[in-house]
């Protein structure tokens, strides 16, 4: 399949397969607990003997893993839980040490994306927020991949 590429640090046409890979990826393992109490991970300092998460993870082997890559508008939020959105307002922002400047310009930028994009925001309040280390130094050819399921944001 040929792509025609948007992005201009692509090379304007390039080659991507449709086909998929397979590997081992770590799924949430549903607990009883589950259904009082929510899966969480507390990353608050805590007393001792106090548990900083009830998620039990397990491991599946042979999981399909596709390249969307020419495919990102085929998704919905309303039908697959997920979209691609590209947002060019951070595309300079490096300072991820910095709370202060996090706070100040990423929270804010990412107040307005979701405003834009889920239709029916009325108001977006971030009550949590970290940087992933392992994504902060993959951009920099330092990182490893991550084998939990997870969302980035």
């Amino acid at each position: 399949m040929t792509l025609v590429s948007e992005d201009p640090t692509l090379p304007s046409t390039k080659t991507i397969s449709t086909t998929s890979t397979f590997g081992p990826l770590r799924f949430l393992e549903w607990q009883t607990i589950y259904e009082t109490e929510h899966p969480f991970v507390c990353t608050l300092p805590l007393q001792p003997g106090v548990p900083d998460s009830n998620i039990v993870l397990r491991t599946r082997t042979n999981i399909p893993i596709h390249d969307v890559r020419g495919r990102e508008s085929d998704f919905s939020l309303d039908q697959h839980g997920f979209i691609f959105v590209r947002d060019e307002s951070l595309k300079n922002f490096d300072n991820f040490a910095s709370k202060e400047d996090i706070e100040k310009t990423v929270l804010p930028a990412m107040e307005k994306l979701l405003k834009r994009v889920v239709n029916d925001a009325e108001g977006v309040f971030c009550f949590d927020w970290r940087v992933s280390w392992t994504i902060c130094t993959c951009r920099l050819g330092k990182g490893r991949q991550s084998f939990s399921v997870h969302k980035d944001a």
